[in-house]
């Protein structure tokens, strides 16, 4: 029944019973800025980006899904998702999807399986990775749209399931 929402370097919290709020219920870290986040299970899961800490902005910023239980001070995991730029996350049939583009400027689609981070779909050529909000599930397709220069382009994949690192779900 807790509303999150993301605030910055913060997780904010909302709990509607009580009409209180926390505008920093949980601290991501200095540098740190929540992009999205979905229930998963009994944890939030927060994709954050690292702001770019480079004064002439030539450095690579890194990014991060966080599995944080609601009510501990700190995370209670931690997963490096191997780029410079997380902008989406998405429940789809109950794993969670990350979107991520790093510097070659290919969008890259992540699952969480188990305890690792897996690269399930990589494209340089479709424009960046789509904005938190423009990721769905529709007719059993994880669909976005392409945030690019005026694109209204949408992709979508299909019959992920069927992808060879599935086989070692357990």
């Amino acid at each position: 029944g807790i509303v999150y929402i993301t605030n910055g370097q913060y997780i904010a919290s909302h709990d509607p019973a009580t009409s209180s709020g926390n505008t920093q219920a949980f601290n991501l870290g200095v540098n740190w800025v929540a992009v999205g986040l979905e229930t998963y299970g009994n944890y939030l899961a927060i994709v954050a980006r690292q702001r770019n800490v480079d004064p002439l902005g030539l450095g690579m910023g890194e990014s991060r899904l966080f599995l944080w239980d609601g009510f501990t001070p700190t995370p209670n995991y931690v997963y490096d998702l191997g780029d410079s730029l997380v902008t989406a996350i998405k429940k789809h049939e109950g794993n969670l999807f990350m979107f991520t583009q790093g510097k070659n400027n290919a969008t890259r689609v992540k699952v969480l399986l188990g305890n690792r981070i897996i690269t399930i779909f990589e494209n340089a050529g479709i424009g960046n990775s789509p904005k938190q909000g423009g990721v769905e599930s529709f007719k059993g397709l994880l669909c976005w749209l392409q945030d690019g220069p005026s694109s209204w382009n949408m992709s979508a994949l299909q019959e992920i399931f069927s992808h060879p690192v599935y086989s070692d779900r357990g």
